[in-house]
């Protein structure tokens, strides 16, 4: 049951998500988070690599992602909260 909750809560609040292999050690994957909210200046990001766990700075698996977004998709993600907020947004329907 546990999981099931924190399954639908990540569905909420995730927009994208993907696994990078070190370039020093093939066997082993970070993850790589972005977050739907934050700014612009600073993206709502989390990775599990050495560098943003432990500099709290945003590593190159952050930035790779972030740049790879076009500006729209950027502005959806900051602002993603005031817009399903407004009354007239109505998420898509699944079928």
């Amino acid at each position: 049951m546990v999981k099931e909750i924190v399954q639908a809560w990540e569905a909420e609040r995730i927009f994208r998500r993907r696994k990078f292999r070190s370039s020093k050690d093939p066997s082993v994957e970070y993850e790589t988070t972005i977050y739907w909210g934050g700014t612009m200046t600073n993206p709502n990001i989390l990775c599990s690599c050495p560098m943003a766990t432990f500099q709290h700075k945003l590593c190159h698996h952050a930035e790779e992602m972030w740049n790879e977004l076009s500006q729209f998709t950027k502005n959806d993600i900051v602002h993603h909260f005031e817009i399903v907020a407004k009354p007239w947004y109505r998420p898509k329907q699944e079928s």
